[in-house]
């Protein structure tokens, strides 16, 4: 287990969950003066200076502050043929063996996902993650920063609701878990977007529900529009049903009108991309479709079962067509067309074939 933030030379941050990293920053932060921080605190990029450059700030006290702590960004910089140095953990192996106490180290290996699950991690982070637990977790404390799983994520919530005295209802926190798929990061912010609503610290604010984030009040600011969302409207369409996906498309215009538009047809896209590497591989459960899935092109938990219900319910052609049909809406959105809602509606209204398998209703 990882010494407490502070005590250890060097840290390594492992995984891009916002919400443990800014906790762990938090607590090391605390016990730098608020004063003292312009000139404690160090952020050191390894794209643009070498580690070992680095080092040797660190090794040098500091007039201005007693204690510096070294925020070192982009440690995949390390590693690979572009690397600037390759013996860097025998350097940092000295550094550590006669570091200054004043000197504190912390890496961050955000561009890692490590999923609640160890199993369902893409194969290309898990060679990233063995290399560097070979290197820097053997010289470092590690602090994971994983992502969680739905009940962890809503217990973790209800606790930072509560830290800062906001009360919040059990579903609501479980509820907000769920749209957020997890992430703890998303999850502070709408949180914090909630309580504003609730009226917290507000005496002129109103809120639908006095005294508590309730699941209604989730549903409305973080769910917005649910029912017509882009995961709605793929599965009207995948189904045929061009009228329902019309009605759908029209209730997306009316929250945000010509806006919507590119951003829109990026997540149709993305949904028929997930779908068609999910057929072409057979993946036919949620375990199987985020181990094919590549970094990057994986779903929210909330839609990985309309992902399968396409790639089991549309064909190869049909996926295929349907990325090239919206790759020309873009294109088109892009070019100022006369009429936005038009190509959408267009795009919603296309047959998909009748002689194709239907998605069950």
């Amino acid at each position: 287990m990882a010494r407490p933030p502070g005590e250890a030379p060097a840290y390594l941050l492992l995984g891009d969950e916002v919400y443990f990293r800014d906790r762990f920053r938090e607590q090391i932060l605390a016990a730098i003066p608020p004063e003292a921080r312009e000139y404690s605190v160090i952020s050191a990029d390894l794209r643009v200076t070498p580690l070992d450059e680095i080092l040797d700030q660190a090794r040098t006290p500091s007039l201005l502050a007693g204690r510096q702590v070294f925020f070192i960004r982009n440690v995949k910089e390390l590693y690979g043929r572009t690397a600037r140095s390759h013996d860097f953990p025998a350097n940092l192996e000295r550094y550590l063996a006669g570091a200054p106490t004043l000197a504190t180290l912390v890496f961050v290996a955000d561009h890692l996902t490590l999923p609640a699950d160890p199993a369902q991690i893409s194969f290309e982070d898990r060679s990233r993650l063995e290399r560097i637990e070979a290197t820097l977790g053997r010289l470092c404390e590690v602090v994971r920063c994983a992502r969680v799983d739905a009940a962890t994520a809503a217990d973790l919530i209800a606790d930072l609701a509560r830290q800062r005295q906001w009360p919040i209802k059990p579903e609501a926190a479980q509820l907000l878990a769920e749209l957020v798929d997890a992430d703890l990061g998303i999850a502070a912010t709408e949180l914090g977007k909630l309580a504003a609503y609730a009226g917290f610290g507000s005496p002129s604010a109103t809120a639908a529900a006095p005294g508590a984030i309730t699941a209604a009040m989730v549903t409305e600011l973080v769910a917005g529009q649910r029912q017509s969302s882009a995961l709605d409207l793929a599965r009207q369409m995948a189904r045929g049903q061009r009228a329902s996906a019309l009605r759908c498309l029209a209730a997306i215009w009316d929250a945000e009108g010509d806006a919507a538009a590119i951003p829109l047809v990026f997540q149709l896209s993305r949904f028929y991309k997930m779908a068609l590497v999910a057929r072409e591989a057979r993946a036919r459960d949620r375990r199987s479709l985020y181990a094919t899935l590549p970094a990057g092109l994986k779903p929210p938990g909330f839609a990985a079962d309309l992902v399968l219900a396409l790639a089991h319910g549309l064909s190869t052609v049909q996926l295929m067509d349907g990325i090239a049909r919206f790759q020309r809406i873009d294109v088109a959105l892009r070019s100022s067309p006369v009429n936005t809602r038009w190509l959408l509606e267009e795009a919603v209204a296309f047959e998909q074939g009748t002689e194709s398998k239907r998605l069950g209703k």
